[in-house]
């Protein structure tokens, strides 16, 4: 008799949200999955998006690179000191030349990041400069046909392997960033010395 009773009662009122909440929690579960699987394809695509363009190899000193219409050469560099600053202990100053022009149709205005890879380490700019080394402007905006130019500095120690030195040009706000590197001496030109 229990067994005829029990399958015609009703089940208690608080059992039916509960079955809910079971199916609740499933798609929930489901939204969840779906949301982190969106995020990380979302993430990888930003990724590669982010990833620099680079050209093939580094370039000798001297030698252009066109960026959208923007022709970019690191011509020449110097070791030297800076009029009213020491370089830290250790450490002497190499000043990097760089000059652009826009060789396409129309006006660029674009921010730019010289840094210097020495070793495979970054080396971000020292803000020094003097009369004789006009700094290079962080942000070109130039019409077509006109050019700028100026000097990058950087600290580099005293017996630096000028070989081992690669100066970067970098369009800051571009998806992916271009850039173009270039080696002030090459190998075969360091072990000749």
């Amino acid at each position: 008799m229990s067994g005829a009773s029990s399958a015609g009662r009703a089940r208690p009122w608080w059992r039916w949200p509960l079955m809910g909440c079971g199916l609740g929690l499933v798609i929930a579960i489901a939204v969840a999955v779906a949301v982190v699987a969106v995020l990380v394809i979302l993430s990888l695509a930003l990724e590669e998006a982010l990833e620099e363009e680079r050209f093939a190899t580094s370039l000798s000193l001297g030698q252009p690179a066109t960026i959208d219409g923007l022709e970019v050469v690191v011509d020449r560099y110097e070791m030297s000191e800076a009029r009213g600053r020491a370089p830290a202990p250790g450490a002497q100053f190499l000043w990097v030349h760089l000059a652009v022009q826009n060789v396409g149709d129309v006006p660029i205005d674009e921010a730019v990041l010289v840094k210097m890879e020495y070793k495979g380490a970054e080396v971000g700019e020292s803000f020094v400069y003097d009369d004789a080394h006009p700094r290079f402007p962080g942000s070109v905006r130039l019409f077509p046909g006109i050019a700028s130019e100026g000097w990058a500095v950087f600290e580099v120690p005293l017996e630096v392997e000028l070989s081992e030195v690669t100066v970067v040009f970098k369009e800051v706000f571009r998806l992916p960033p271009k850039v173009a590197s270039w080696r002030l001496v090459e190998p075969e030109e360091a072990d000749g010395r």
